[in-house]
């Protein structure tokens, strides 16, 4: 339970980053520079931004284009409009969710030994969370997974029922670089469960 906490403190932070970010911005931009700056961003975009009539309803359309571990768009406007004390709140935000990242403690599963079997060309890892989150949970938690893993591993599956499992794998020849991986986790070994499968707590 204590990452569905740590997931659930971020939610809050960032719930609240937004939230007096938005307030701020309601103050400060004018609908059509917003509309002009926004009509750059995409095709699809432009045309929902192009429908809005004032600054709140711009701004739930940029909510919608971010996320737990993506305030790009939000921080863009920001920077363009030269709004220094929303980019402060943005700031704090991403330096909490950058100490999120080095603090989080998952399961790791296994389904095979590291070892050496030369005709193994791939390793596959599933990361155990033993609670049910609810459905917006998911993106996040892929979102967190992919930044905290970088480019190493690669999110092939989600699954759940009363857990969530994400399926993921990498080169057999980067398992050295995958024990590295588990150590930046702060990651310990667990004793061996049997055979051809061992946890990762």
């Amino acid at each position: 339970m204590h990452l569905l906490q740590d997931f659930k403190s971020m939610q809050s932070s960032y719930t609240r980053m937004f939230y007096n970010v938005c307030k701020i911005l309601k103050r400060k931009l004018d609908v059509d520079d917003i509309k002009e700056f926004l009509s750059y961003y995409s095709i699809t975009f432009r045309k929902r931004v192009e429908q809005c009539s004032d600054i709140s309803s711009i701004l739930h359309h940029i909510k919608d284009e971010c996320s737990l571990t993506d305030v790009t768009l939000l921080h863009s406007v920001v920077e363009e409009m030269e709004i220094t004390e929303a980019k402060e709140h943005i700031e704090t935000y991403r330096a909490e969710l950058k100490d999120f990242y080095k603090s989080i403690s998952i399961s790791l599963c296994l389904e095979k030994r590291f070892g050496s079997f030369p005709h193994l060309k791939c390793e596959t890892v599933t990361f155990i969370f033993d609670w049910k989150p609810e459905e917006h949970l998911l993106q996040d938690i892929k979102g967190v997974l992919s930044k905290v893993s970088g480019k190493l591993l690669i999110i092939k599956f989600i699954a759940t029922s009363t857990s969530i499992s994400v399926t993921c794998s990498f080169p057999f020849s980067e398992t050295h670089k995958k024990r590295r991986f588990s150590m930046e986790l702060n990651l310990a070994f667990a004793h061996k469960k049997d055979k051809d499968h061992f946890c990762l707590a």
